[in-house]
Order: structure tokens, then sequence, then C-alpha cells
């Protein structure tokens, strides 16, 4: 089990570290300044963390884990793929933010899930070999 979601966070994650890069120039090409192109990080990383708590509560309430890790990850995808047909860089933006907000299910509820499936000794090196897979 550790193994197929440690594979399955690697892949997400290498394609997220993939098109970040790309999302400043594609702003860019849209018509946005400067300052709009650092807001777009400055509003996911926000909006990811304020909405980790609501959704880690959600994911800990309803012990639903994998449903809110499906979620988060399918989010990130979707919005990536509706950035492509947006032709302005508000609208990119807009996307960035919602994104931060419903992606943002996927951490907590994958840290929770790794410690209830591991004792408390393999807890810790497992959260550690998951954190060096990012």
């Amino acid at each position: 089990m550790f193994f197929r979601l440690n594979v399955e966070m690697f892949i997400a994650n290498m394609a997220f570290g993939m098109a970040f890069p790309d999302l400043s120039v594609y702003m860019r090409i849209l018509g946005a300044n400067m300052f709009m192109v650092g807001f777009l990080s400055v509003t996911f990383n926000l909006t990811s963390t304020v909405f980790q708590y609501p959704f880690g509560w959600l994911s800990d309430s309803t012990g639903n884990r994998k449903d809110f890790i499906a979620f988060g990850v399918a989010s990130i995808g979707v919005f990536y793929t509706a950035m492509a047909f947006v032709s302005s860089a508000t609208g990119v933006l807009i996307l960035r933010t919602l994104q931060g907000i419903f992606g943002s299910a996927m951490m907590p509820a994958h840290s929770a899930l790794i410690s209830e499936l591991s004792t408390n000794l393999a807890s810790s090196l497992t959260q550690l070999r998951m954190q060096v897979s990012w």
C-alpha cells in the first residue's frame, strides 16, 4: 500500500513540478505584468495553506482518506487542463487560486492515511520516505 501511494504521489508531484514553471511564461504571453506573475504563486500557496485545515477536519470527521486524496489530485489535473483553454491572465490567476483551494484536500488526508496504516515507529519512517519522494 505504501509503495503504491508513494509512486502515485511521486507521479502527481512530478507532473505538478513540470507544469508549474511554465505558468509564469504562459501568464506573460497572456499579457500579465510581473506583479500578477508573482501573485500567481502567492495565491496558490496562501489558499492551499488555509484550506488544508478545513479539508483535514473533513477528512478526520468522515475517515474517508482515499477519496480526499483522489479529489485533491484530480482537482489539480482538472484546473491545469482548464488553464490551457483560458485566454486571459486573470482567468489563469482565478483557476490557480481554485486549484490551491481544492488541491489542498490531498495533503492532510495523505498524512493521516500514512499514520493510520502504520505503527508508531514505522509511521515516522514512512512519513520520511513519503516526504523524500516529493
